[in-house]
């Protein structure tokens, strides 16, 4: 019987899936630079968002800096090599008010009724600017 299976398995069982090892870490690279200076917390706190923890609101928003970066209203700068100064991993929301849309629908339905959420943020220059 288990020899069937072993066959039935082979022919019907989906296609293997090939993951990239660059995606999750590309991923981790991109959530540490938003969040970077207590940016992400800043900006969590400043949604007040009801029923999600901060690790689910990195998760989501990260999506949401993902999408900007391939529709270019985020940009990055990566250093050509690794380099141990942080400062030259940088984030820069080109339009911080697409940014700020965005991500207020990414968690519309997380909002406190009738609250808005407030678009300005604070901190270095060099985030915000282009």
């Amino acid at each position: 019987m288990a020899l069937l299976e072993g066959l039935v398995d082979r022919w019907f069982a989906p296609p293997a899936q090939h993951v990239s090892e660059f995606y999750p870490r590309h991923l981790k690279l991109i959530e540490l630079m938003w969040t970077a200076d207590g940016r992400g917390r800043a900006t969590f706190e400043a949604m007040a968002l009801e029923k999600v923890s901060y690790t689910q609101f990195v998760t989501r928003a990260t999506q949401v800096v993902v999408r900007g970066l391939a529709e270019g209203w985020i940009e990055v700068d990566i250093p050509a090599a690794p380099t141990t100064d942080d400062s030259g991993y940088r984030v820069r929301f080109v339009d911080p008010e697409h940014w700020a849309d965005e991500l207020t629908a990414a968690f519309a339905v997380n909002l406190p009724h009738g609250e808005q959420v407030d678009t300005d943020l604070e901190g270095d220059a060099d985030v915000m600017s282009s």
